[in-house]
């Protein structure tokens, strides 16, 4: 399984006075890649994608989203 040194930070947002951030985490060959949002630490969307290309892709837009205003 991944361990902290596989976390990738793709980026950070303060937006409606909560910080929000979009994380990649290797799983292994047989697992993939996951994307977390979390706000303000917490975990609210979690997502598995077998390359990296389509995570990073998949999280780029949910930051788009909430850049525009979207709330869970």
């Amino acid at each position: 399984m991944g361990t902290s040194k596989d976390l990738e930070l793709q980026w950070t947002i303060w937006q409606d006075r909560h910080y929000w951030t979009g994380e990649l985490q290797f799983r292994g060959e047989s697992f993939g890649w996951d994307v977390m949002v979390r706000r303000d630490g917490a975990l609210v969307l979690a997502q598995r994608f077998p390359l990296h290309a389509e995570a990073a892709r998949w999280a780029e837009e949910l930051r788009g989203f909430i850049e525009r205003g979207w709330k869970d």
